[in-house]
């Protein structure tokens, strides 16, 4: 956990990455590293950040349900200590106590098989061949495409650590 006075303007995801690539969270090769950043006001922001190894056991669904549902309700009481204290309860207690070794290892996600992905061509295609007067489905289509992220809502693998992944967050009132 880590408590800073101030952001200096950084959104709480790079700040997170950078105190994790900086400080190696995690152990190395397993990505299981999670830092639970918070930022007291005026900024008011809480953010959890994982590693990709760990987000099996503690999702970004996860963590945002932690910052939004746990903690901040206690920071709109005035009760800062309490809703840090009860943030990193509930990761505690989403982990649960099984040690790190013995936990099963999880199979990588699932692709799709090729011919999904021959469809989804043919129809973007297809979609991009339809005449329109100012080609806004040809941009929506293609900015849907150059933007997505794929999803993770994450961030890449840091130095040496064992950090990698995502995670959720937000005000925290």
């Amino acid at each position: 956990m880590l408590i800073v006075p101030t952001l200096s303007g950084e959104t709480p995801n790079d700040y997170a990455q950078g105190v994790a690539e900086k400080w190696h969270i995690g152990k190395k090769g397993a990505d299981n590293g999670v830092l639970l950043l918070v930022v007291p006001p005026p900024e008011k922001k809480a953010w959890i950040a994982t590693g990709y190894g760990i987000q099996g056991w503690l999702t970004d669904i996860d963590c945002a349900h932690v910052v939004s549902d746990v903690m901040k309700p206690l920071n709109l009481q005035g009760k800062r200590a309490q809703a840090v204290v009860a943030g990193v309860d509930a990761i505690i207690g989403k982990l649960g106590n099984t040690p790190w070794a013995k936990r099963p290892k999880r199979a990588p996600p699932a692709s799709l098989p090729g011919w999904a992905w021959i469809l989804i061509i043919v129809v973007v295609i297809i979609l991009c061949c339809i005449p329109t007067n100012d080609g806004l489905l040809l941009f929506v289509i293609l900015n849907a495409m150059v933007n997505s992220d794929g999803g993770d809502g994450g961030f890449g693998g840091f130095g040496d650590g064992g950090f990698g992944g995502g995670g959720g967050g937000g005000s925290s009132g």
